[in-house]
């Protein structure tokens, strides 16, 4: 996401408006007014205590660190200073690194911003202690680390800011060059030997793939991951319906951006060494050898995204989860459900959970399982910048980041590890819950049938007149989808220039028509919760050889207001399913679905035959009022959300979809309820 203009508008919002008071705080989810925030201590152990900060924030900012190809990593660093002599205290002190492709010096910029506050005690504009908090996390430098007795560094991935070679995103030579410099980060002067690594999106993409690498006794003890990914195939570009606007931001944007935007500030610290970063660029633009950020953006265009590709294989999480349980790292995940990577964060828990209890990575949880006290994670409803600033479910996590290093790196008896519900949610409207498996305990996978334009839990009787559509790429953009995917900007961007009193209206309701057929379920007589996998099982027949399918849940209120909560795409020649890694329930209905999404078990349709399949709906967690409704909403398509590959859309274009729900074709969904009075909401 582009770091560089977030920093320049919160330096001048925050310029503008110290002296702005906040208004009183509500909880509900408003277009207008102050947003809700989530219960004091959410995910964090009972009666924690905050650590001391006695220290101030130094900085070294050139630091080039030695590769074992030759090529020259910078890094900056930020480390603890005595208040009284402003010289660097005496360590040791645990080291957190990030690589990212951000900008190290954009870090030092926003952490010294945020150190004029902080040093000069100046109050915070309205209601945004959380977003510059969460600026801070984007671009490396979490607030208050360092004056907790840590040195911070932040280092530019290969090909990136004042780093020398050609970047190669989440590549074996990536996993090598953090290796390297978690090495390198125990060894510096200060340094304890422990090190742990924090990475928002890309950063922590780029440490949770070094972990499953890192090995055995390696000085990297723990990582505090934001808005990662599990299985980019699954998360982002996989099941034929591909998100447009995602795709630029994480592979064509950094290709035209990222590797140049920050060299001005390396030619302004080193302009002699600035002259050979650019040609490095140049090299890796023209000489791509297919693994570059350009080659990827090319391969993903021409090609598809297929999990048998290895240039793809090799940079799935999923596929080597097993190797941070094995290398003993330690890991707390933050995810969003309105996430561009929304659902990674309960499929990464519940992998490593399985793994470091023997099982399958790739199964269910199993409910009596006692969880691993060393994989946490907590998911709210943010989109992907700025995660805990948001309409609902506000919330500060430099505490949590704090105190997961501070028990893993310094041996704090802090309770952490004693977390005995380490999974942590909090929904759209603000209601927070924690448990301890995934799937949850508290919901049981249950079956909605289409009947008519109801949902019935009984199979429909009889035939039924089949429901149809023609084929349509656009949609209604005014939608949490769109919101989703173009990160939060929008919402990010109206709150911050409001002081955090303006909500964007898409992300908390549906205004205007939406396309497709919907199915409503009858309003439920008490509370209920929603949390978990979703899976659409459809019986439909096209007039091509393709299908396009995007499935919606929505929350519909007794004045007909509408939330949408989730949502999820396929194209139906991708239907064929990983049978190792979906779930069943005892009677083989799919609950979970994951497909193949390769190139060999691709099926075409023949036209007019009616075909089953599966469509994955992100899962999610939310409690869903008395009186309330759930409804589904079935289309083609969701641009610029989501759309098919622009390879299969000529073959999409002119044709009908049709969908049976009668006695012989059952087309169904499986939600995932229980009742509210059983999840301990609060």
């Amino acid at each position: 996401m582009p770091r560089t203009w977030l920093v320049a508008l919160l330096a001048v919002v925050l310029a503008i408006a110290v002296t702005a008071t906040p208004f009183a705080r509500v909880a509900a989810a408003p277009i207008v007014g102050p947003a809700g925030h989530a219960p004091a201590g959410f995910g964090l152990p009972p009666g924690y205590v905050p650590s001391p900060s006695p220290y101030q924030t130094g900085y070294d900012i050139v630091q080039n660190v030695r590769m074992s190809d030759g090529v020259d990593i910078h890094a900056s660093i930020r480390y603890p200073l005595d208040p009284v002599t402003h010289q660097p205290a005496p360590g040791p002190f645990p080291v957190v690194l990030s690589v990212t492709p951000y900008g190290a010096y954009n870090g030092l910029l926003v952490s010294a911003i945020g150190g004029i506050f902080e040093e000069y005690d100046l109050p915070v504009p309205g209601d945004l202690g959380p977003v510059i908090n969460s600026v801070l996390q984007e671009v490396s430098a979490p607030a208050d680390l360092v004056n907790r007795g840590y040195i911070n560094v932040i280092a530019d991935v290969r090909g990136t800011g004042a780093s020398n070679g050609q970047w190669s995103p989440i590549s074996e030579r990536s996993s090598q060059d953090v290796k390297e410099l978690v090495d390198w980060a125990a060894r510096i002067p200060d340094s304890s030997g422990k090190v742990g690594m924090f990475g928002y999106s890309f950063p922590g993409v780029e440490a949770m793939h070094a972990a499953t690498k890192i090995g055995e006794n390696s000085p990297l003890k723990a990582i505090f991951a934001m808005n990662t990914d599990y299985d980019l195939l699954q998360d982002v570009l996989g099941d034929g319906q591909w998100a447009p606007l995602i795709s630029a931001f994480v592979i064509v944007w950094p290709g035209l951006w990222l590797q140049y935007a920050n060299l001005w500030e390396a030619a302004l610290v080193e302009p002699l060494r600035a002259i050979g970063i650019i040609v490095d660029r140049l090299k890796g633009l023209i000489g791509d050898d297919g693994q570059g950020i350009v080659g990827l953006a090319a391969r993903l265009l021409t090609q598809g995204i297929n999990a048998d590709d290895p240039v793809v294989s090799g940079r799935l999480l999923s596929n080597d989860i097993a190797g941070i349980v094995r290398n003993d790292v330690a890991v707390y995940a933050v995810g969003g459900d309105a996430d561009i990577f929304q659902g990674a964060t309960f499929k990464l828990y519940s992998a490593l959970q399985n793994t470091a209890a023997g099982r399958d990575p790739y199964g269910p949880m199993d409910a009596s399982m006692k969880p691993d006290p060393r994989y946490q994670i907590l998911q709210g409803p943010w989109p992907h910048v700025t995660t805990g600033f948001a309409p609902t479910g506000r919330i500060r996590t430099e505490e949590h980041t704090a105190a997961w290093f501070d028990h893993w790196l310094k041996g704090a008896d802090n309770g952490i590890d004693r977390n005995g519900k380490p999974l942590n949610v909090i929904d759209g409207n603000g209601n927070a819950m924690s448990t301890s498996a995934y799937p949850f305990a508290e919901t049981t996978p249950t079956s909605y049938y289409l009947d008519g334009n109801q949902l019935s839990t009984a199979p429909p009787a009889g035939d039924q007149a089949p429901d149809r559509w023609d084929y349509s790429l656009v949609n209604n953009p005014c939608s949490r989808a769109f919101g989703k995917a173009t990160g939060g900007v929008f919402e990010f961007v109206i709150n911050l220039l409001s002081l955090g009193n303006l909500h964007e209206p898409c992300s908390q309701t549906e205004i205007g028509p939406q396309n497709g057929l919907t199915y409503t379920t009858t309003p439920f007589d008490q509370a209920m919760t929603l949390a978990g996998p979703i899976t659409a099982t459809l019986f439909a027949a096209s007039t091509a050889t393709d299908a396009a399918f995007d499935v919606a849940v929505e929350d519909v209120a007794p004045d007909g207001s509408v939330r949408q909560l989730t949502e999820g795409s396929l194209t139906a020649k991708r239907r064929a399913l990983d049978e190792e890694r979906s779930w069943r329930t005892a009677d083989g209905t799919v609950y979970a679905a994951v497909h193949q999404n390769t190139s060999s078990s691709q099926q075409p349709l023949v036209p007019g035959q009616v075909t089953e399949v599966q469509v994955r709906v992100f899962p999610t967690a939310q409690k869903v009022d008395a009186g309330h409704r759930l409804r589904v909403r079935i289309s083609s398509s969701n641009f610029p959300a989501s759309m098919p590959h622009p390879q299969d859309i000529p073959g999409l274009l002119g044709s009908t979809t049709t969908i049976e729900h009668s006695a012989r074709f059952p087309s169904k969904i499986v939600l995932p309820l229980g009742y509210a009075a059983d999840s301990a909401w609060r």
